[in-house]
This record gives structure tokens, sequence and C-alpha cells, in this order.
């Protein structure tokens, strides 16, 4: 398989302590996100990065491993994520932190 080739090659240059971030936005450049995620997974990746919650939600339907979300969310969205995945999301805007704190609980604005 190229995609379990590929990252065997990257492991060899990044060596065995380093993690392998999955980015599988745009549809997995065009390969579709679960055949690919899943591949990812099963080979062990560290995580994924992905561009959407609704891609986020493709990966995790076939991976419990963390996910990087990259691109912009409304509100509603920021909503959908915290009933979504109750671990492993990561958010990459720092002026929704607050808005994602508080409504996990996290903290008081």
């Amino acid at each position: 398989n190229a995609v379990t080739h590929n990252l065997n090659t990257i492991k060899a240059h990044i060596g065995p302590n380093a993690g392998i971030v999955a980015v599988v936005k745009a549809d997995a450049y065009g390969h579709g996100i679960e055949p690919i995620a899943r591949v990812c997974d099963e080979w062990g990746v560290s995580g994924f990065a992905v561009i959407s919650l609704e891609e986020a939600q493709r990966v995790r339907s076939v991976s419990n491993r963390d996910v990087l979300i990259m691109g912009f969310l409304t509100d509603s969205e920021y909503e959908e994520a915290i009933r979504s995945f109750d671990a492993g999301l990561e958010l990459s805007h720092d002026d929704k932190y607050a808005y994602f704190y508080k409504a996990c609980g996290y903290m008081e604005l």
C-alpha cells in the first residue's frame, strides 16, 4: 500500500521518537478521508489534521485518535464539536479557545 510505504519512509527519516500527524483535508487530497484515515490509524499515526468539523467527524468515524481542525468554525460548529468530541479535539484559532473552554466548563468568562 502506497500510504503505508510513505508513512514508513517518513518515519525512517524523522526517527522513532517523533510522531506523525496525517493531514487528510480536502477528502485526503482526493483519495477519500475514511480509507486513508483507516490505513493511517492502523499504521499508528499520532493524530490527524483536517480543515472542517465535517472532515473531523469523518475521521472520527474510523479512528479515535486526536484530530486538529485547522479551519475556522462558527459558534454553532464549536458547539457541535464540543458535543461530538468528548476528547481528542484540537482547535487552531486562538480567538475561539475561550469560547471552547467556557462551553466545556473549564473556565468562567
